[in-house]
Formats: C-alpha cells, structure tokens, sequence
C-alpha cells in the first residue's frame, strides 16, 4: 500500500491548526512534526499574517546584492549609452 501523499503547505497547516487549540504544546508538536521550535514558530507567524497563503514556500533569492553593478555601469559595458535626462 503506498504512503499517502500529503502537501506541504497541508502539513503546515495542519501543524498550526494543531497548536492554535487550546492544549497542545508548540515544543512537543514540532518534535512530533520533526521541525526545530523557530521554524514552528515562522510558520504560525506567517499564518497569522497571511493565513493558508503564508504557509507556502517562499523564494530565497537574494533581493539585493553588495557587489551588485549598477544600471549605467551595465548599459557601458554592453555598449549601449545610457538615457540622458536633459
């Protein structure tokens, strides 16, 4: 019998359900998940924010980077002359 195929953001939310009655424990739920306390934790913050939307799995591309070049600098490089605002 093959194992029953259970979603990702379905087991976030059943972990948040579970922690948002009364009674269970938030340190005990997340050894029974197999998840560390801050990851429960993130994910009963981004319920609260978001609801089920917030459970999703977010990019973890870097917004910004220190070494980044700028916009003119690139358009030089390629040897396209940058707008000039007169």
């Amino acid at each position: 019998m093959p194992w029953p195929e259970v979603r990702t953001v379905e087991l976030r939310e059943m972990f948040v359900k579970l922690v948002l009655r009364e009674g269970h424990d938030k340190s005990e739920l997340c050894r029974e998940f197999g998840i560390s306390r801050p990851t429960g934790y993130k994910w009963l913050s981004r319920y609260e924010e978001s609801g089920r939307s917030g459970l999703v799995d977010r990019s973890r591309v870097a917004r910004t980077h220190p070494n980044a070049v700028s916009e003119e600098i690139e358009l030089l490089v390629m040897g396209t002359p940058p707008a000039r605002d007169c």
